[in-house]
């Protein structure tokens, strides 16, 4: 099976708008985040197209990182990025808070409010497997991990409208292989 994670001009590519290239390079710096799946959402009554960005996880360590890795330049980039997401949802302004370890959810955020401000009809999905082989985890360790990444960025229910939690049984890699 081969699988591309899609990111900068790629990844507006991918979603029907390679118009915002330009306004990604200012927004944030090259190598930024790359998806695990995405989609075009047709839109309702002519316009633009929409988009699903989705990032999956088997289990919850997979959702802590070591933070941003940026040099100084990228860095001052993605905390100015980051500072206007938060602007934007209400929250007090501290950028160095979501640059810790969960600075991939953080990003991914900050993604989603860069488009819906570019007039893109998009959502983020963070899709969750229980009872992956790799990792075991159940729907409630699950919660507790996403109530813990919440918590860590100061996220709560009214700063994460257009975005959704699925949580969904890992197959057996027989069955993915079958299918294919």
């Amino acid at each position: 099976m081969g699988f591309t994670e899609y990111r900068d001009a790629a990844f507006l590519e991918a979603i029907g708008h390679p118009e915002l290239a330009g306004a990604l390079r200012e927004f944030w710096p090259s190598r930024g985040p790359h998806w695990d799946a995405l989609a075009r959402l047709s839109p309702a009554s002519g316009g633009s197209p929409g988009a699903l960005l989705v990032e999956a996880k088997s289990y919850p360590e997979e959702m802590a990182g070591g933070g941003s890795k940026a040099g100084a330049t990228s860095r001052a980039r993605i905390a100015r990025a980051l500072s206007a997401t938060q602007e934007v949802l209400g929250m007090p302004v501290d950028p160095e808070r979501w640059m810790g370890r969960f600075y991939q959810f953080a990003n991914r955020i900050s993604y989603l409010r860069w488009l819906r401000g570019h007039g893109v009809d998009a959502w983020l999905v963070h899709l969750l497997l229980t009872d992956d082989p790799h990792g075991p985890t159940s729907e409630s360790q699950w919660r507790l991990a996403i109530d813990e990444v919440h918590a860590e960025l100061g996220l709560s229910e009214s700063h994460l409208d257009h975005v959704a939690t699925v949580l969904l049984p890992a197959l057996e890699p027989t069955l993915l292989e079958q299918s294919s």
